[in-house]
C-alpha cells in the first residue's frame, strides 16, 4: 500500500485477483474527517485481508471510513463494496447507469442468462462464452454481500477527503463508468 499523491492523501491499495489479471488497484483518500475509498475489489477472503491490512497499517477504525465511491459495476471494482459497507457503515456511491447494471447482472434472478447475452452481444466467441459461463457462479459470488447503493449523476459534485470532485461520465469500459475530477 503506497502513497501516490501525498498532498491529497491518496493511497493506492493493490488487491489480488484470481485471474490472469492478477490484481486491481483501489484507492483510499485520507481527509481531515476520515477516509474515503475508491473501488473495492472482489468479494473474496484475499481482498478482505488486503483491506484489513491497510486499515491496520493506518490505524483506521471502521467508523473512520466516510464513503465508498465506485467507478463502475465490474465485480473487481464493485464486488467487496457490500462487505466494506457492512464493516464501516459507510454509504456506497456509484453512477446511476451502472447501478442499474448491478441490478441486472448481479442482483437479478436472471443474472446467468443476462451475462450470457452480454458476452455474445459484445462479440465473445462461442467457445469462450461456454468456458466463461462455467465460472459465472463464481463471478456472481464475488459480488456478495450486495451493497446498498446511492446513485450519482454526471456533473454532480462529491466530497472525497477534503476536496470536492465532479462526477464525469466516461463511458466505454462500462456503459456507466465514471471518474472523479478535480
Amino acid at each position: 500500500m503506497m502513497v501516490i499523491y501525498e498532498a491529497l492523501g491518496i493511497y493506492k491499495v493493490k488487491l489480488p485477483l484470481p485471474f490472469r489479471l492478477n490484481h486491481v488497484n483501489c484507492y483510499a483518500v485520507k481527509g481531515s474527517l476520515g477516509w474515503w475509498l475508491i473501488d473495492a475489489g472482489l468479494s473474496r477472503e484475499d481482498t478482505v485481508e488486503g483491506w484489513m491490512q491497510f486499515v491496520k497499517e493506518h490505524s483506521i477504525k471502521p467508523t473512520d471510513i466516510k464513503g465508498i465511491y465506485l467507478t463502475h459495476f465490474h465485480p473487481n471494482h464493485y464486488g467487496c463494496s457490500g462487505w466494506l459497507q457492512n464493516f464501516s457503515g459507510a454509504p456506497v456511491y456509484i453512477g446511476e447507469i451502472d447501478a442499474e447494471l448491478i441490478k441486472h447482472y448481479w442482483k437479478s434472478e436472471n443474472s446467468f442468462d443476462a451475462l450470457d447475452t452480454l458476452f455474445r452481444e459484445n462479440g465473445m466467441l462461442n467457445d469462450i462464452v461456454k468456458e466463461t459461463m462455467g465460472s459465472v457462479n463464481d463471478i456472481i459470488r464475488f459480488t456478495s454481500p450486495q451493497a446498498e447503493l446511492k446513485t450519482l449523476k454526471a456533473g454532480q459534485m462529491v466530497s472525497i477527503g477534503d476536496l470536492d470532485y465532479q462526477v464525469i461520465l466516461t463511458q466505454g469500459h462500462s456503459d456507466g463508468h465514471i471518474c472523479y475530477y478535480k
